[in-house]
């Protein structure tokens, strides 16, 4: 699942930093790695329903991929998530 945070005011960017921070923590040097599990205890901490309270989700779907993924991340981000469309010319 390829996604993009964005903060929308300060509050989130403090959200998004403590993601980014749990995501480095995790990874060797120059990797970031998280879980989906990550996203249920961010808004559980910031005491809001949703993940990563104040930032907008954009979902960078790959072809083919699942529905199942796009429901999850709309679970998750209620009112904030949104399909990504990227435009590739040549390789």
């Amino acid at each position: 699942l390829r996604l993009l945070l964005l903060a929308q005011n300060r509050a989130g960017y403090g959200n998004l930093s403590a993601l980014i921070t749990l995501a480095r923590r995790r990874s060797r040097k120059g990797e970031y790695r998280l879980l989906r599990s990550d996203f249920e205890t961010a808004g559980v901490i910031a005491g809001c329903s949703g993940a990563v309270p104040d930032c907008l989700a954009l979902w960078v779907a790959e072809p083919g991929a699942s529905t199942e993924d796009g429901r999850w991340l709309a679970q998750r981000f209620p009112a904030r998530a949104w399909l990504a469309v990227g435009l590739h010319c040549g390789a």
